[in-house]
């Protein structure tokens, strides 16, 4: 049977200097504020897609507190 050294963990910090993918962060806002003039230039109505996505998202959260509400009890 092989003995399991799980007491022996390397020290943190690790020795590798972790930086996060700025460029990748970079390019995400740049393609979201992009996605927002867009909206924002094309769509006569932006509240026309916003609020469906509010509405979905009160349902959700409804439903992680625990009182179950649907689409329909939100539109009310």
């Amino acid at each position: 049977m092989e003995t399991i050294n799980h007491h022996k963990l390397p020290l943190l910090p690790p020795e590798k200097d972790i930086q996060p993918p700025l460029k990748l962060i970079t390019e995400a806002y740049h393609a979201i504020g992009e996605l927002k003039g867009r909206m924002y230039r094309d769509v006569i109505n932006p509240s026309l897609i916003v609020a469906p996505l509010l509405n979905k998202e009160a349902v959700a959260s409804s439903k992680i507190e625990g009182t179950q509400t649907t689409v329909e009890e939100v539109l009310r």
